[in-house]
Formats: structure tokens, C-alpha cells, sequence
């Protein structure tokens, strides 16, 4: 099922100047997944998710890791959200084969889903993604019951000689990624957490410290 609460403009007219063509970046997505969602996410997952009821899944993308949520948690009511129109048709098919639910929605507004309405919420390489992140982890939190539990895959700020590969030329468009995917340190990551009242159980460190999953707890 799909409900369209009309993602707005704003949100998308941003992704498309951070991904360009939408097809392309959901290809990209398809093909680096299981670097992702490797036995590192799994270890994490496993040491923090030993059940759950419900499952909210935000920014969803091409909606691979729905199915592999089933999976884990064959009994689980699963929600994907996601609002790149090129990242639906995938996540369509994806959620029907989880037998999961697809929300069209743009994370940048408050999500037409119940306060405490998830035990886990998964938030993977969207955080950064948003022009003004911080109220994302609000509504995270909003959206989870007490004792309720997020994990938050996100890059983490480095310095520019580390951002580039050695011949990349530093456009103005090169630079604007930077910007968003270097906003955060990991210290930032967890003070966020934290200000919305938030626990941080672990945070481990991927890929010589460019990207972070954060396992976070709402205290009962």
C-alpha cells in the first residue's frame, strides 16, 4: 500500500541537486547495497534488535533492506518511507515481496505515523541528507515506544584532503557534497541524540571512520 501525503517540492528539488540523476543514484544504490548491509549492520543489528513488533524504515530508497527485515522479523509490522519518485517502483516491489507497507512521504515535514508507533526505527545514509537534519531525529524519536530502538547509519565529518580522491577537481557541486555528507562528527551525531532525550547504547565506526552506526534507545 502506498499513501501520498504530498512530498513538496522543496524536498525533492534538493535531492535532485545532491544526486542528479535520480535513476542513476537508485542504481548506484542497488549495486552498493551489500556493502551496507554487511555483517557489520547485521552484528549490530543482532546485538540490538532481538524483537520487535513494528518497523519503520526511513528513506527506504530502492527498499532492499525490507525484505531482509522479514527476515529477521518474520512476524513484524514494516514500514518503508521514501519519496524519490525513481526509488518507488523498486520499493514497491520490494515491500510487497516483505509484505511490508510503502509510505511516499518527504522526511523534511512530520510523518503521518502515530507517536510510538515503532520498537525500531532504521534511518541508513538518509540523516545527511536532509538541508536541515536535526528535526529528523526528533520525529525518530517521536515515533518510537519507549524502550523502542533506532539504528543510524550516517557519514561522519572528515577534513577535505580525506573527502577527495586524489585527481577529483573541487567543484562547486563537489564542494556542496562535501558540505552534506562532512556536516556531522560522530560527537554530533550522539549530542543530537541525546538533546532528544535519546540513549547511545554503541556507535561503531566504518570504513577507517567515515561513516558511523549508531544504536540508540528510547529509555523506557
Amino acid at each position: 500500500m502506498t499513501n501520498e501525503p504530498g512530498p513538496g517540492p522543496a524536498g525533492l528539488e534538493h535531492l535532485q541537486a545532491h544526486h542528479g540523476d535520480f535513476a542513476n543514484f537508485r542504481d548506484a544504490m542497488i549495486q552498493s547495497s551489500a556493502g551496507r548491509f554487511g555483517p557489520i549492520w547485521w552484528g549490530v543489528f543482532d546485538t540490538y534488535v532481538h524483537q520487535a513488533e513494528s518497523v519503520v524504515d526511513l528513506g527506504t530508497g530502492p527498499g532492499l533492506l525490507l525484505p531482509m527485515l522479514r527476515a529477521r522479523l518474520p512476524d513484524a509490522q514494516i514500514t518503508g518511507v521514501e519519496v524519490q519518485p525513481e526509488m518507488l517502483e523498486p520499493a514497491t516491489e520490494n515491500a510487497a515481496l516483505a509484505g511490508a507497507t510503502l509510505l511516499q512521504a518527504n522526511l523534511e515535514q512530520p510523518l503521518p505515523l502515530p507517536d510510538g508507533c515503532a520498537d525500531l526505527v532504521t534511518c541508513v545514509m538518509v540523516f545527511h541528507e536532509l538541508p536541515h537534519p536535526p528535526p529528523l531525529m526528533a520525529e525518530m524519536a517521536r515515533l518510537l515506544k519507549p524502550g523502542g530502538r533506532i539504528l543510524l547509519y550516517d557519514w561522519l565529518r572528515r577534513d577535505l584532503r580525506n573527502y577527495l580522491d586524489e585527481e577529483q577537481e573541487l567543484t562547486p557541486g563537489t564542494l556542496q557534497h562535501f558540505r552534506e555528507h562532512c556536516l556531522f562528527s560522530l560527537d554530533d551525531l550522539e549530542f543530537l541524540a541525546e538533546r532528544n532525550g535519546l540513549r547511545v547504547l554503541e556507535s561503531v565506526g566504518r570504513r577507517g571512520g567515515r561513516f558511523a552506526i549508531l544504536a540508540l534507545e528510547k529509555p523506557a
